[in-house]
């Protein structure tokens, strides 16, 4: 959803978007998708760890709408990515 607060694993944003593991990226998703190649849903960068300093956890509230109250952010009815799904392997 637009406004959600969501942690990248394995993500270091110190200079651009770049793989490094372990490393960290908490965002804010700014954009939804998009049918043009290698334009996916958009985040913003809020903070970065190239280590493991920052530990992400799961909160559904953790939408910028309800943090300061604009109006209460509606449930997705989607799971988070990376979650697993029943019945899948």
């Amino acid at each position: 959803r637009f406004g959600d607060i969501v942690a990248i694993l394995d993500s270091d944003t110190r200079f651009g978007r770049t793989y490094r593991g372990g490393a960290v990226t908490i965002g804010v998703v700014v954009h939804g998708d998009s049918n043009l190649n290698g334009h996916g849903p958009g985040v913003t960068t809020l903070m970065t760890s190239k280590t493991a300093l920052i530990e992400p956890f799961l909160d559904e509230g953790a939408n910028l709408a309800n943090f300061f109250k604009v109006k209460k952010a509606k449930a997705s009815g989607k799971a988070p990515l990376g979650a697993k799904k029943k019945g899948r392997r």
